[in-house]
C-alpha cells in the first residue's frame, strides 16, 4: 500500500520509508502462521491495504510534493556578461489568465484555443484554484527549461519531465475509462524481435493492447504492429513497442504485478512521446504546456519520480538581491516590530542583526536613545531587515532633549537615506514631505489618558498623508482597551492602536487579531521603551502572537495587581500542548472597575477567566450560575461565559487539599481513610483563596485557625467557615501541623 501510494513520485530504485502503527482487536490478527511467531497475518488484509493507501493519498500526499529551490548564499546574474535580454525576446510571451480547459496535445495547442469547462477534480479546493494572474510570463531557456513568473516567485520547469507526466496521466485516465483513442496503421509495421522480446510480447499481449498497441505474431521472430495510441504522435510504432518491451523486461525481472506492468507500458509510451530536451517550442506550445499542468494532480514529479519543476520564492529573490520589502502592509499579516533603544551605534547594529537572524521581520530604530551625533547612514546602510526610524521627544515618552529643528532634520535625513518607514508625530507630519519609497507612520502619543473620541483623532491623522496610523495612549480603564481594539478593527487605513501601562497589555497581545499591521515589543524585558511593553520572545513564544486569529478563543486571569502572575505561562503552554486555539492574557482590573469589565465581556469576546486577588468574592454579583462549592465557600476562581450568562466555579479548595495530600504522601505522613495526616492548620489571609483552603481543610477534618492582617475580614471568614481566629501578631505562637499562606506576600 505504501509503495502504491508513492508510485510515480520517487526516482527509480528509491523506496518510501514509513512507520505504521495499527490498533486492532486481537481477533483481527492471526499469530499462528509462523511457529516462532516471526510473522503475523491480518484477517482482513484488503481492508488495511485500502485504509493505508487512502490515508497516504488524502492526508500525506494531497498537500503537494513540489520542490523548492534553496538559493546559495550569493546569486549571480541569470544572463551571461554581454548577453542582451533582447536575444530572448522571441520567446518571451504573456500568458492569458488561467482558466480550466481540456488538455490538448502540445503540438496542436495555439494561443487562440478557447477555454472549455471541465469538472473540478476532487482534490482541488477553492484555495487551490489559480488566481487570474497566476502565470503572467513564461520563457523557454536553452530549449529544455521553461521559466514561469508566478504569484509566489519564479518556477523553472523541465519541459520533458512535465510533458511526460501530462501524457502519462492522460493515458492512465483513458485506459481506466476504457476509452483510449487508438490509431490503426494504414500499413502495419513489421518488427524483428529477439527470443526474449518475443516471449514478452506473447506473455503481455493483453497489456500492450490495453495501452493501444496491437502486436501479433507474423511467423518466426517477426511480429506486426497494427495500431498505436493517438497520443504517441509521430513516433514510429516499432520504436514505441521496443521502448515499452525494454521497460517490461526490467519490471518483470523484479517480480512486478500485472497492474505495475501495465503502468510501465504507459510510462514507456509517455516518455517516448513527450517533448524532448533540445526541442524548440513555439509560444503557443509553451502556453499550452504550462496550462496543462493545472489539469494533472501530481504535476510536481514525472512518472519516474524526478521533479518537473523547481520553485524560487519572491522572498528568496529579495533576500539574495538584498532588497528591503517596501510593499504596502496588508491586513492579516501582522508582525512583531522590536524596538531597539541603545546608546551606541554598534550595539544597535548588533541587536538588529541578532533579531533578523532569529526571524524578526521589522524593527524600530530609536534614534533618541543614541548618545552623541546620530549616524543615520551607518544604521541603515546594510540593515538585515526593514526598519522604522523614530526619534521621540520627551513629551511623547522618548529621550530626545535637543532642539526640535535638529530632530526634524534627522528625520528628513533618514527619509533621504531610504528608510523603510519613518515615524512622524501628528503635529509635525504636515511639515515633512513624502519622498522616495519611505512609508509614513503618523503617530499620536498621550501619556496620561485615552482620549474619548478616538475616531475623530484617527480621521485627522489619516488626512496627514499616512500610510500607517499609530495611536499610543495610556489606559486608565479596561474599557480603554476595547475602544482601541474596536477602532483598529474598523479602520481601512492600516492602524496600530496601543494602550500603554499594565491595564493596556491586552491591546499589545490582541493587536494582530484586530487587524493591526504590526505591534511593538522590546528587545529585552528589562529594557522596556514604553509602559507595558512586552519582550519580543514572550510575544512569540509565550503568547504565540503570530498564531492568534479571529477564531482564537480569549481566556485570561483577572486581578489587581496581575504582572506577577504565572498563569499566562502555565495556561498558554498547556493550550499549545493540547492543540487548543486559544490565548491566555493577564487582565489588570482595579476593584472599582470590575463590574464594567464583566459587563463588556462579550465585546472582546471572552471565553473564560481565572479570578484571583482581590476579585474572588466580588465577581459573584455578576454570575448567573454558581456551583455548590462556590455557594458554600462564597468565592469563585473560575468564570465561564455562556449565552445564558456567567457561570462561576471554585477549584481552589479541591486543588489545595489534593496538593497538600500529595506532598504528605511523598513524605509518608499520609494517614489512612479520609484524613490528611495533619490535625491542625494555620491559614494566613482572609481573601477568596484563604476562604476556599480553610473550607477544604475543614471538610477533611482538620482543625483550622485563621490569621489575617485585616481583623474584620478574618472574623468573617472564621465565622462563615466555622473555625478559629487568632490575631495576626500572635500567629507565630499558635501550635500547628502545617501553614497555608494565602496572602499575596
Amino acid at each position: 500500500a505504501v509503495q502504491e501510494a508513492y508510485r510515480g513520485l520517487l526516482l527509480s530504485g528509491r523506496q518510501p520509508i514509513a512507520f505504521l502503527r495499527f490498533d486492532l482487536p486481537p481477533d483481527a490478527v492471526d499469530v499462528n502462521v509462523h511457529p516462532a511467531k516471526m510473522e503475523v497475518r491480518f484477517r482482513e488484509p484488503a481492508r488495511l491495504y485500502r485504509l493505508v493507501l487512502s490515508a497516504l493519498r488524502t492526508r500525506f500526499l494531497a498537500g503537494g510534493t513540489g520542490t523548492r529551490l534553496v538559493p546559495p548564499p550569493a546569486v549571480s546574474s541569470v544572463l551571461s556578461a554581454g548577453e542582451p535580454l533582447e536575444d530572448h525576446a522571441d520567446r518571451l510571451l504573456p500568458l492569458p489568465a488561467w482558466s480550466p480547459r481540456e488538455s490538448v496535445p502540445h503540438a496542436a495547442a495555439t494561443s487562440a484555443d478557447p477555454p472549455a469547462a471541465r469538472p473540478r477534480p476532487a482534490w482541488e479546493t477553492d484555495a487551490d484554484a489559480a488566481p487570474a494572474d497566476f502565470d503572467r510570463l513564461a520563457v523557454q531557456m536553452h530549449d529544455r527549461y521553461i521559466v514561469v513568473e508566478t504569484s509566489a516567485g519564479i518556477e523553472v520547469i523541465d519541459q520533458h519531465a512535465l510533458h511526460e507526466r501530462v501524457l502519462y496521466e492522460q493515458l492512465k485516465a483513458s485506459v481506466a475509462a476504457g476509452g483510449l483513442e487508438v490509431q490503426p496503421l494504414l500499413v502495419p509495421e513489421r518488427l524483428e524481435l529477439t527470443p526474449h522480446e518475443l516471449e514478452l510480447v506473447q506473455e503481455h499481449a493483453a497489456s500492450l493492447e490495453r495501452a493501444g498497441m496491437r502486436v501479433e505474431p507474423f511467423g518466426g521472430s517477426t511480429v506486426i504492429v497494427s495500431s498505436k495510441p493517438v497520443l504517441a504522435g509521430s513516433i514510429p510504432a516499432g520504436q514505441l513497442v521496443r521502448e515499452v518491451l525494454d521497460r517490461l523486461a526490467a519490471t518483470a525481472a523484479a517480480g512486478g504485478s500485472p497492474a505495475l506492468l501495465v503502468d510501465e507500458v504507459l510510462h514507456g509510451m509517455a516518455c517516448k512521446a513527450a517533448i524532448k530536451a533540445g526541442d524548440r517550442l513555439s509560444p503557443a506550445e509553451v502556453a499550452a504546456l504550462v496550462r496543462d499542468r493545472r489539469l494533472v494532480r501530481e504535476s510536481h514529479h514525472c512518472p519516474h519520480g524526478r521533479p518537473t519543476s523547481l520553485t524560487l520564492s519572491r522572498q528568496d529573490l529579495d533576500r539574495q538581491f538584498r532588497r528591503t520589502l517596501r510593499q504596502p502592509l496588508s491586513r492579516g499579516t501582522s508582525m512583531i516590530c522590536v524596538s531597539i533603544g541603545r546608546g551606541r551605534h554598534r550595539h544597535v547594529i548588533a541587536e538588529h542583526k541578532h533579531l533578523a537572524d532569529n526571524g524578526v521581520t521589522l524593527v524600530e530604530l530609536r534614534l533618541d536613545y543614541i548618545q552623541g551625533d546620530v549616524q543615520v547612514k551607518r544604521l541603515l546602510k546594510e540593515r538585515p531587515c526593514p526598519a522604522i526610524v523614530t526619534c521621540r521627544r520627551k513629551s511623547d515618552g522618548g529621550r530626545w532633549d535637543r532642539s526640535e529643528e535638529a530632530r526634524l532634520q534627522l528625520l528628513r535625513l533618514a527619509i533621504a537615506e531610504g528608510a523603510d518607514y519613518i515615524d512622524l508625530e501628528d503635529d509635525v507630519a504636515g511639515s515633512v514631505r513624502r519622498y522616495g519609497t519611505t512609508k509614513r507612520i503618523v503617530s499620536h502619543h498621550d501619556m496620561l489618558r485615552t482620549p474619548p473620541d478616538l475616531a475623530h483623532l484617527h480621521a485627522r491623522m489619516v488626512a496627514l498623508d499616512a500610510d500607517v496610523v499609530k495611536i499610543a495612549t495610556m489606559a486608565n480603564h479596561p474599557t480603554d482597551n476595547l475602544r482601541m481594539l474596536e477602532l483598529v478593527h474598523a479602520t481601512l487605513v492600516p492602524t496600530v492602536g496601543i494602550c500603554m501601562g499594565d491595564i493596556g497589555v491586552p491591546t499589545r497581545i490582541l493587536a494582530g487579531r484586530a487587524g493591526a499591521p504590526f505591534v511593538f515589543a522590546t528587545f529585552n524585558d528589562e529594557r522596556a521603551l514604553a509602559p507595558g511593553q512586552i519582550g519580543w520572545r514572550p510575544m512569540r513564544d509565550l503568547y504565540h502572537y503570530d498564531a492568534i486569529t479571529p477564531a482564537t478563543r480569549i481566556y485570561g486571569v483577572v486581578a489587581d495587581p496581575v504582572a506577577h502572575s504565572l498563569s499566562p505561562a502555565v495556561h498558554n503552554a498547556a493550550c499549545r500542548a493540547a492543540g487548543i486555539d486559544a490565548v491566555y492574557i493577564p487582565f489588570r482590573v482595579p476593584a472599582d472597575q470590575l463590574d464594567e469589565f464583566l459587563t463588556t465581556a462579550t465585546r472582546w469576546p471572552l471565553a473564560g477567566l481565572s479570578v484571583t486577588i482581590p476579585h474572588k468574592e466580588a465577581v459573584l454579583a455578576k454570575c448567573t450560575r454558581q456551583d455548590d462549592l462556590v455557594k458554600a465557600i462564597g468565592a469563585a476562581n473560575t468564570l465561564t461565559f455562556t449565552p445564558d450568562g456567567i457561570a462561576a466555579a471554585n477549584t481552589d479548595a479541591v486543588a489545595a487539599v489534593e496538593s497538600l495530600a500529595a506532598v504528605l504522601a511523598e513524605t509518608e505522613q499520609l494517614a489512612g481513610g479520609d484524613g490528611l495526616g495533619v490535625e491542625t492548620a494555620l491559614v494566613l489571609g482572609a481573601g477568596g483563596a484563604a476562604r476556599a483552603v480553610a473550607f477544604g481543610l475543614k471538610q477533611r477534618g482538620v482543625e483550622v485557625t485563621i490569621a489575617a492582617r485585616t481583623p474584620e475580614r478574618g472574623k468573617k471568614v472564621a465565622t462563615d467557615v466555622g473555625c478559629k481566629l487568632v490575631d495576626w501578631s500572635a500567629r507565630h505562637r499558635m501550635p500547628h501541623d502545617c501553614i497555608v499562606n494565602a496572602t499575596p506576600i
